[in-house]
């Protein structure tokens, strides 16, 4: 899980300042709808499934390679502020 919560951070960032908190509180089902928030604004599926495997019984994938994907554009709309003002 710590896993988990740190590539959280570097996605969806920590500065509560600017961004407002991060989506590590959030809970299961709201976490489910981020990551469909995720595919609405265009992340590669393979990072998405990296995050949902994380929560599984399952052996998780290295998300590195896809994190290169991220457009600056959707790194500012994955912050939980923007993700929350969109829904």
């Amino acid at each position: 899980y710590e896993c988990y919560f740190n590539i959280k951070e570097k996605v969806c960032g920590t500065d509560a300042a600017y961004y407002g908190s991060n989506v590590n509180n959030m809970d299961i089902a709201d976490f489910y709808d981020y990551l469909t928030y995720l595919s609405e604004i265009g992340m590669e599926p393979d990072l998405i499934n990296s995050f949902r495997m994380l929560l599984h019984s399952c052996d998780n994938r290295n998300p590195v390679p896809e994190l290169d994907s991220i457009t600056k554009e959707q790194f500012l709309l994955a912050k939980k502020k923007v993700y929350r003002q969109a829904r």
